[in-house]
């Protein structure tokens, strides 16, 4: 199996001389497995590591220039302000290392802004957020009242009922969810063998109810990866961080998606706020629902109970796989942890697939 670490480097060293000594003045910068973060005052540059996998390559500039640009369009379609544009890493007339920041529309590898010096390489630039306010944060702080809930689950309907529909079709997305199913059981099977009957069982139950929202129109491209590391609350409620390596596992149900970020925040001790946010996410859908201009009205509508209790156990099995391939990276730290939470997230999804939902 592929990991997302498995081929690594470490950083370029003109990038670490322009974080540390020039631009940012300190070590403001953090590491993750597939990218850098960096700030200074209220803006924060996000590049993108050199490495090679399965599924993605960004061991090159130019790469990584498009992978940049990829993840720029993805997340403005949420939060235009906080995605602001690309810079880059370059050489300036002494021969030291600096960022420049390429205006919106003109972000090619000619830039005049680069006054004609090489591109050494590429970074995302976006308003920096109080880690204070990021959902998961206030979530462990007990910082988060039903109000927050309701406002994100008014947010997120916003979202999902403008979003054009997706294009996938029945049969492509069903095998989406046998493929990360069987991925899971695959890495899972030796230490929890308990899922590929019962979760093969699940999907060939709920594949009509499926169909029905293929066909219904209430599949989007959305986020992907909505988690509550990913939603900030500020004075206006933003989305950071969707999934760029698999355009297929973007192509969701709201309530999938939903199902997601009710389980992480389950997951670290808040098991209440799922159900808020489904109580509050159907009431945005009822208001919608009244409002004769809204379009495709009954596209967010609350699916039957068996297919919210499908996609909690799938995304709590995939999320247990996630966790437990931590400890097979020998660089991977917190080993307990991790295996505890394949383990919390295991027996979510055992519940899940005997009929829990997370969102209540």
């Amino acid at each position: 199996m592929s990991l997302p670490w498995a081929v690594s480097a470490v950083p370029d060293p003109r990038l670490i001389q322009a974080v540390r000594a020039r631009r940012f003045g300190g070590r403001r910068w953090i590491t993750t497995h597939g990218a850098w973060v960096m700030w200074a005052g209220h803006t924060a540059w996000k590049g993108r590591r050199p490495i090679r996998t399965s599924d993605r390559d960004c061991s090159t500039p130019a790469a990584r220039r498009l992978a940049c640009l990829a993840e720029l369009a993805l997340n403005q379609r949420f939060s235009p302000a906080i995605y602001q544009g690309l810079s880059c890493l370059r050489l300036n007339d002494r021969g030291e290392p600096e960022i420049v920041d390429l205006d919106s529309g003109r972000e090619g590898e000619s830039d005049p802004a680069l006054g004609g010096a090489a591109p050494i390489d590429w970074l995302i630039r976006m308003q920096r957020l109080p880690a204070a306010d990021f959902l998961d944060r206030r979530l462990s702080e007990g910082r988060v009242s039903l109000e927050d809930a309701a406002a994100v689950a008014a947010m997120l309907h916003r979202l999902y009922r403008d979003l054009p529909a997706s294009a996938i079709e029945t049969d492509a997305f069903a095998a989406r969810f046998v493929r990360e199913i069987e991925h899971s059981v695959a890495l899972l099977g030796p230490v929890l063998n308990r899922f590929p009957g019962i979760s093969s069982r699940r999907l060939d139950a709920v594949r009509p109810i499926l169909t029905a929202r293929v066909h219904g129109a209430c599949l989007v491209d959305g986020h992907g990866d909505l988690r509550p590391a990913h939603v900030h609350l500020g004075e206006e409620i933003s989305l950071i961080d969707a999934l760029d390596c698999d355009s297929v596992l973007r192509q969701v149900d709201p309530w999938e998606e939903l199902c997601l970020l009710a389980m992480m925040a389950a997951e670290i001790g808040a098991a209440w706020f799922g159900p808020a946010l489904g109580r509050a996410f159907e009431s945005a859908q009822d208001r919608s629902r009244s409002a004769r201009s809204a379009p495709r009205a009954g596209a967010t509508d609350r699916p039957p109970a068996p297919l919210l209790a499908f996609y909690t156990g799938y995304h709590a099995l995939v999320r247990a796989r996630l966790a437990y391939a931590h400890l097979l990276d020998p660089a991977a730290g917190h080993r307990r942890v991790w295996l505890r939470r394949a383990r919390r997230f295991a027996a979510m999804a055992g519940a899940g697939f005997e009929g829990w939902s997370v969102l209540g």
